[in-house]
């Protein structure tokens, strides 16, 4: 037999572990799938910002952590291999915000895998397989993971160095040659070798983070510990040279971080809430709901279970080895606190999470074993054996059970909540710093400016940046104190640009603690609106001023000429229009009122703007306060006052002539004039609107990009409000033949609506090429529509011809009917309590109504009349109402025919026992003549006029009608 022969056979009987290949592979490709998903989803937040900033220098100005603010070069915070790491990784993944994340990805993935080989080193794959899982559904390192910051890489070089140091305490050789006698005879034993790697590691992890040197100067003194075992303690002065060396280079940025001066944003934290936090960020991660009663058992499970994984630890070394990997860094911070606080969150200490992680797993671990040995001393041993099972038994096993499934349970539910939270809940988002640098590029104009009120974010704004057209600073500037610094550079800002889009984020060093620059701004601009966006770490807001003193000696030649006067004396002297440009939405607005005038004595609170297109529809409606800090305001002169306001146009709106209707009112809505101030302004380009995956592309490349309704409930006999948004390509821009039928078809098939309707507002002859365009419209759903689930189906033609649906699969090019949208019909409410009316009546329409009484007001011109119907049962068809005015001569000399209560509820949708309050207006003719006139009341079905048969107190009415009083004309 061969030798290769023997090594197949060999293999063949070797056990292959399949089923724990499988299932690290499946936690793998779990734990990388959690930390890639939406990975960019949110923004940079502030230091994530110096991420781009700083792997984008020479290897050389990245080696000598050195960071450009406005001119300025500082010192960096953090070492330079993470920054190193990413000015390579660039160069492969791009500069998006997911190629410079997805590193993290990578090395929390691999932290994942390293765990899985700690545990099975440490105990058995058992063990590896269930740290390897709660590592890769651990909230606090999918939360780092999706994060352009060293945490991820600092945890895997501390995991790999301190499995090395594992390894170590794991051979059982305690003795041999000195490490100077193996140098001599050439030989490099297994324990050298981990030594040396733990060296590079745990160096390479002082170049990522600082506090990497308390675990170092802990973990030194279990090497320490080892070569006093081994009876060669002297052999440690060649390591500890050797770690020395490593470091030096590094020592001139360690020694001042960690004596040098407090921190901005950093504070004394008790060693008892940093204890706390290892327990609680470990497990729970960043994102659960610290107010929820259910924290403290989290947190207590947490502490219980890794008091069960030391004590389910083998030795006394894996003991000391875990509590020294998973404290080191946190008692060390809490030492160093007596210099100056090093504490600002879990991110400081999570390095020492892996070492949580593996020892909730020995723990729960240790539970299940117990849980099981239990059982079957209780049942399984007996059942076994044939004994005897009482009631107790039984019970005791289920108890067992019971408690271990809970436990297992608990610590499942705290961390995957989390996720559900990171997930799913825009309350845990971070900082939307993105999007606010996004709006303000799509918001400002090409002579705006804008002013950061923190330097540190101008990075960050870099790295989101698309115009060049707009001037970007921050005031103070890095690194002076606000003071006179700010007003000088606000006050040269403000002399050479229109607005002022200030981020109110305040320095974290404290440089504006007075708040100077906004001070400033708001005693000497005019604000016109503050837009907030979403933070959980500060207050993330943008105030956009205009950049010119609000007091003016006359109107600017622009402005149109009004002179309106409003109420209280107060006049529009005029009103000047700023349309949006080209890439922008905002429209801006000034409005100049002639002073003196105290604003806290007006009646006007509110200016109500519409947007009124050639439809004579208005598109958009905006209210805005009269002024939004009328205190603040020096309103006393005689000077033309200017208030500024900016209004949103909605995404879409397509190019036309529009006009701005503006109306004054006090605070309960009522208007202060009898005026409208009006103004037109031509809109050349759409509003920008796009969409990265249109809801349906037809043939030609038409898209109909969004259709939206404004409510997913209505009420019968009411329009449900719809939005589409038409894209055409620049190859196709004719829309004239382009017709679209929308269908509403009910839970049974039967179609409700069919509309056709032209694409596109009705004014455009052709759509602008490229830009999604808004059309709104509305369906209207009749009265007798039965409650329940509509689908809104959609359909495409050119002429008569149906347009096809493009799909990746060609079976599915069709022209059918796609569904875009679902709404329900709800009833109305059922009210079945009569109020109080003035008149009795007891008037029985045939078997189904009941008329119990009415209310009737007279004046000069007009009847009002309400009646109270109440439905004895449900009627057979949909009447009309009818009220006839009729003169002594019998001669009807006016009329009401409508379906009863305003059109909205046919009889035939009148339920059992319902009661209606139905009001009419009847005008009275001006040439009536005095004398007495009939009131007669009937229903009488539309199609044939056959009328519904009434009685009074039993004795049927003449001729289907009800008189039912008599009306006197002077």
């Amino acid at each position: 037999m061969t030798r290769c022969m023997k090594r197949g056979q060999e293999r063949k009987k070797r056990p292959f572990p399949v089923p724990t290949l499988i299932s690290i592979t499946i936690i793998l490709l779990l734990g990388f799938w959690l930390r890639i998903w939406h990975i960019d989803a949110f923004s940079f937040w502030s230091d994530e910002g110096l991420t781009p900033l700083r792997s984008g220098y020479s290897v050389i100005d990245i080696l000598r952590n050195v960071i450009l603010i406005q001119g300025h070069v500082t010192k960096d915070t953090h070492p330079a291999f993470f920054y190193l790491t990413i000015h390579f990784t660039r160069q492969l993944f791009g500069e998006t915000d997911f190629a410079f994340r997805y590193p993290s990805v990578l090395f929390s993935t691999l932290l994942i895998a390293l765990l899985y080989r700690f545990g099975k080193k440490l105990a058995s794959p058992k063990l590896g397989l269930v740290i390897a899982f709660f590592m890769a559904i651990n909230p606090l390192h999918i939360w780092y993971a999706n994060e352009a910051r060293m945490y991820a890489i600092y945890s895997l070089l501390v995991a790999a160095a301190s499995y090395l140091l594992w390894r170590a305490i794991s051979i059982t050789d305690a003795s041999g040659p000195s490490i100077f006698e193996l140098i001599r005879q050439r030989k490099f034993p297994l324990f050298y070798r981990y030594l040396v790697g733990y060296g590079l590691l745990a160096g390479l992890s002082l170049y990522t983070n600082y506090t990497a040197v308390f675990l170092i100067a802990a973990q030194g003194l279990i090497w320490a510990w080892l070569f006093w075992k081994r009876g060669h303690l002297r052999d440690i002065l060649l390591p500890a040279i050797l770690v020395l060396a490593i470091g030096l280079p590094n020592v001139g940025d360690t020694l001042p971080r960690l004596f040098s001066g407090a921190e901005a944003n950093f504070f004394f934290v008790p060693p008892a809430i940093m204890l706390q936090d290892v327990f609680r960020f470990f497990s729970l991660g960043l994102t659960f709901s610290y107010g929820q009663f259910t924290l403290g058992l989290f947190t207590a499970l947490a502490a219980l279970l890794t008091l069960f994984g030391v004590l389910a630890a083998k030795n006394h070394s894996t003991r000391i080895f875990l509590l020294t990997y998973l404290f080191a860094v946190v008692f060390g911070l809490m030492a160093g606190q007596l210099i100056k606080p090093m504490y600002q969150g879990a991110r400081h200490i999570m390095v020492g999470s892996p070492a949580f992680v593996i020892l909730i797993g020995m723990g729960l671990l240790g539970v299940w074993e117990w849980g099981i040995g239990d059982w079957r001393l209780g049942i399984g041993d007996r059942f076994q054996n044939r004994q005897h099972l009482t009631l107790n038994h039984w019970l005791l096993g289920i108890g067992y059970w019971m408690l271990v499934a809970g436990i297992t349970f608990t610590a499942l539910f705290g961390p995957l909540h989390s996720l559900y939270n990171y997930y799913r809940d825009p309350a845990f988002a971070k900082d939307d710093l993105r999007g606010m640098i996004q709006f303000i590029e799509r918001s400002a104009g090409a002579n705006d400016a804008i002013v950061y009120n923190n330097a540190i974010l101008l990075p960050l704004h870099e790295h989101y940046r698309t115009r060049s057209d707009t001037a970007v600073s921050a005031s103070p500037s890095y690194p002076k104190w606000a003071g006179f610094v700010s007003v000088e550079e606000l006050t040269a800002v403000s002399a050479q640009v229109d607005h002022i889009w200030f981020i109110t984020d305040p320095p974290t060093d404290n440089r504006d603690f007075h708040r100077v620059a906004k001070g400033w701004l708001d005693d000497n601009l005019s604000a016109i609106e503050t837009f907030h966006f979403h933070a959980r770490t500060t207050a993330l807001n943008v105030v956009l001023y205009r950049a010119e003193s609000p007091h003016q000696d006359s109107l600017p030649d622009t402005a149109v000429s009004l002179n309106q006067s409003w109420a209280d004396n107060l006049t529009v002297a005029g009103i000047q229009l700023f349309p949006p440009t080209a890439d922008s939405n905002l429209m801006l607005i000034d409005l100049y009122w002639q002073g003196p005038f105290d604003p806290n004595e007006l009646a006007l609170k509110t200016l109500r703007f519409g947007i009124v297109g050639p439809d004579q529809r208005e598109w958009v409606v905006h209210n805005r306060p009269f002024l939004a800090e009328p205190s603040d305001i020096d309103t006393t002169s005689s000077q033309l006052f200017r208030s500024s306001y900016q209004l949103a146009l909605p995404d879409g709106l397509p190019p036309a002539k529009y006009e701005i209707v503006l109306l004054g009112v006090d605070e309960n809505g009522v208007s202060v004039s009898n005026q409208q101030v009006t103004a037109a302004f031509d809109l050349t380009n759409p509003v920008l609107a796009q969409w990265d995956q249109p809801l349906i592309e037809f043939e030609n490349e038409i898209q109909l990009s969004q259709f939206e309704l404004a409510d997913l409930s209505v009420r019968p006999g009411n329009n449900l409000p719809l939005t589409l948004f038409w894209l055409l390509p620049s190859e196709n821009n004719g829309t004239n033949e382009l017709i679209y039928e929308i269908k509403v078809i009910d839970e049974s098939g039967a179609v409700l609506r069919h509309d056709l309707n032209k694409v596109g507002p009705d004014w455009l002859e052709s759509l602008p090429s490229n830009t999604a365009v808004r059309e709104n419209n509305s369906l209207y759903i009749y009265p007798e529509a039965v409650p329940g689930d509509y689908t809104v189906q959609i359909q495409l033609r050119e002429g008569e011809q149906f347009l096809n649906r493009q799909s990746w699969n060609p079976f599915q090019r069709n022209s059918q009917p796609q569904t875009v949208a679902h709404f329900t019909v709800e009833p109305f409410p059922l009210n079945t309590e009569m109020p109080a009316f003035e008149t009795a009546v007891s008037a029985q329409f045939s078997n189904f109504i009941t008329l119990a009484g009415y209310d009737l007001e007279q004046t000069a011109g007009q009847l009002g009349l309400t009646f109270y119907w109440q439905t004895n049962s449900q009627p057979n068809n949909n009447y009309l109402i009818f009220i006839h005015l009729v003169n002594e001569a019998g001669e009807i000399v006016q009329q009401v025919d409508q379906v009863p209560v305003g059109g909205l509820r046919p009889t035939g949708t009148w339920r059992p026992n319902e009661v209606l309050v139905d009001a009419y207006t009847m005008p009275l003719p001006s040439e009536l003549e005095s004398g007495t006139y009939q009131l007669r009341l009937g229903f009488s079905l539309p199609e044939t006029f056959d009328r519904l048969p009434v009685s009074l107190a039993d004795s049927p009415q003449p001729d289907n009608q009800l008189e039912l009083t008599t009306i006197v004309i002077p």
